[in-house]
Formats: structure tokens, C-alpha cells, sequence
């Protein structure tokens, strides 16, 4: 009996070499994920808030508004305190924001992430145009992946 007539081994040989390609590629690409990729340094962030804006006169704003419990996992010190504030920031209406933002903050720390599509970007060159209003010192900018956070003081 030659090979061509016995077609079940055929079929499971090529079934082998497909199972072990397709693990083979599988096992690559997830290697490649969690050695490659950049997560949201948000252990980062909570290390430059606690240092520099954690206090009860710091005033810190987490755009977009649901971010704002990742920095608190890593140090509930900085926390956001002015939720009321925050929700303003929800809509676009920098007005409401720029109204209610207090000037009786030492500073005001502005935590930004995620989406930097060109209708977010407005909104947050907006924020950030309400803030220098009320601090008009721009103290320090710091960039890590996936996170802004701009500390604003008087």
C-alpha cells in the first residue's frame, strides 16, 4: 500500500503541521504583547502626584473623569477632591468649568489620558486655558506612557 492511497495519514500530517503553526504564531504574538507593549504608566503618575500635588490645597483634575481612579489605586492620596469640578468637565462646556474652578488651591494638578483625537485636544487645550486662568504658572509638565500631567500654581 503506497502513501497516495492511504489518505487519513496525509490529512493528519497536514493537520499536525497546521496545529503546531498556528501555536507557534499564537505563542509569538502573545509573547510579543506583554513583553512590547506600552501600558498607561499610571504607577508613574501616582508617584509624581504623591510627591508634588498630594496635598489637601492640590487641587487634582483626571480628564477624562473615569481615569481618575487609576492613580488612586496605586496611592489614595490622590485622590481627585473636587468631584463637583469634575463633572463639569464631562461636557465640553469650558465655560461652566472655567466659572467654578476655585483660585483657593496652592496649585492644581491635571492629570490626562487616553483619547488625543482632534476634538479631545480641544477640549483639553480648552481645560487647560481654564486652569492657567485661575494658575497661571505653568510648574512642570511630565510625559509617560498613556498619561500627561500638567502642575498648574499661582
Amino acid at each position: 500500500m503506497s502513501l497516495w492511497e492511504e489518505p487519513r495519514w496525509i490529512g493528519k500530517v497536514v493537520a499536525a503541521v497546521l496545529l503546531i503553526a498556528i501555536l507557534f504564531f499564537s505563542a509569538s504574538a502573545i509573547r510579543g504583547y506583554f513583553v512590547n507593549f506600552q501600558k498607561d504608566d499610571w504607577r508613574g503618575t501616582a508617584q509624581f502626584l504623591s510627591a508634588n500635588c498630594s496635598g489637601a490645597q492640590d487641587l487634582r483634575l483626571y480628564f477624562p473623569q473615569w481615569t481618575q481612579k487609576y492613580a488612586p489605586y496605586y496611592a489614595p492620596a490622590v485622590a481627585p477632591q473636587n468631584t463637583n469640578l469634575e463633572n463639569t468637565l464631562i461636557t465640553p462646556n469650558i465655560e461652566a468649568f472655567a466659572s467654578t474652578t476655585p483660585a483657593t488651591y496652592d496649585k492644581a494638578c491635571l492629570v490626562v489620558s487616553h483619547d488625543f483625537s482632534p476634538p479631545v485636544t480641544k477640549q483639553i487645550a480648552q481645560i487647560q486655558s481654564a486652569l492657567k486662568a485661575k494658575y497661571p504658572v505653568l510648574v512642570s509638565t511630565l510625559k509617560l506612557s498613556g498619561v500627561e500631567v500638567d502642575m498648574y500654581g499661582k
